[in-house]
């Protein structure tokens, strides 16, 4: 690691990843790597996102369902005498899982009402079903999580 850089906890690794609203889901066919930003919730040791019912996500998870995401957050710059010696604040998680659509209606609304609740901070709401049956959901298994931080004194 690199100067002022620490490993974070897997506790505040969770933390960090539960208090952010979108990352990025790093998928892979054919050897191409493919990253597209998302909004998510973290539900105990899944992610749940959203998307359209077809698109390059939903093809590509078809395909190949390991995956990977990151999250981050840019807290400055660290100046010093030198350019060469100047860092960044930030704070980073990266998961590796497993990804598949959510089939089951009960858990489908669960997830989708956890993610409304977290991107918008409403808590009172009715999802239309109209909405749940023309929107994925997809859930990630959490295999892994790892995250650094580098944050100001």
């Amino acid at each position: 690691m690199r100067r002022g850089e620490k490993a974070m906890t897997t506790q505040q690794a969770r933390d960090f990843l539960a208090s952010q609203k979108v990352g990025r889901l790093g998928l892979c066919h054919d050897d191409r790597p493919y990253v597209v930003p998302v909004h998510y919730v973290l539900v105990d040791d899944h992610i749940y996102l959203h998307s359209a019912l077809e698109g390059k996500k939903i093809q590509l998870l078809t395909c190949n369902p390991q995956v990977c995401f990151e999250v981050d957050e840019f807290c400055g710059f660290e100046t010093a005498e030198e350019p060469c010696s100047f860092g960044t604040f930030f704070r980073s998680v990266i998961v590796c899982g497993e990804a598949q659509l959510v089939c089951a209606p009960q858990e489908k609304c669960r997830a989708l009402s956890r993610l409304v609740a977290h991107c918008t901070g409403r808590q009172e709401f009715t999802l239309p079903e109209y909405s749940v049956e023309r929107t994925a959901v997809i859930r990630i298994d959490i295999h892994s999580l790892s995250g650094k931080h580098h944050v100001p004194q």
